[in-house]
């Protein structure tokens, strides 16, 4: 019985883990900054997207409010559910009720604009590249192109600053990440 070879020092093998490490450890890195990166950027939509629910749920339970004397209540209140919990600071939003009132608040500073009257109204409103196009006013359950009847709606858009690790990667638009809703409240 002989005794067994010694592998240690001047075996050969000495440090092959300490390479093996050097090289897989900036690997291992760059995929743990990348989930971590891709991780915030879900959370952030999620929160806008629950955000945008919440406002939208609101509008829905309150469509008697869409209207000239309370349309610019309801946006304001609108703009307060979608900038609540959030850092306003650093939030976009803008509520337009029925292409009347609109209420928006950038960086924590809020404004209001659009006609009151024009809340009265009804619409057959459609999607194009730079937002939602409303078109004239037409008779309340009047049939629209796409079929569904006219009505009255509320548009609610939120947008957050998000600066990814790998923005040159193109995930996330310049301007942050955005929450969208045209809520057919009548």
């Amino acid at each position: 019985m002989g005794v067994p070879p010694h592998r240690g020092a001047g075996s050969g093998e000495s440090g092959s883990a300490a390479v093996e490490f050097g090289i897989v450890a900036p690997f291992m890195l760059l995929v743990l900054v990348a989930a971590t990166d891709l991780s915030g950027m879900l959370y952030t939509g999620f929160r806008l997207d629950a955000t945008v629910s919440a406002a939208a749920q609101f509008a829905i339970v309150n469509p008697d409010k869409v209207n000239s004397t309370s349309g610019r209540d309801l946006a304001d209140k609108l703009s307060k559910i979608l900038t609540n919990g959030t850092d306003a600071s650093a939030l976009t939003a803008r509520v337009t009720v029925n292409n009347g009132p609109i209420v928006s608040s950038s960086n924590g500073t809020v404004s209001s604009s659009g006609s009151d009257a024009q809340a009265d109204s009804c619409y057959c409103p459609s999607r194009g590249s730079d937002g939602i196009t409303w078109g004239a006013s037409v008779s309340c359950g009047a049939s629209c192109s796409g079929g569904t009847p006219a009505g009255k709606y509320v548009v609610l858009t939120v947008t957050k600053p998000y600066v990814s690790l790998f923005s040159s990667w193109g995930l996330v638009p310049r301007d942050g990440i955005a929450a969208r809703a045209v809520v057919q409240v009548q």
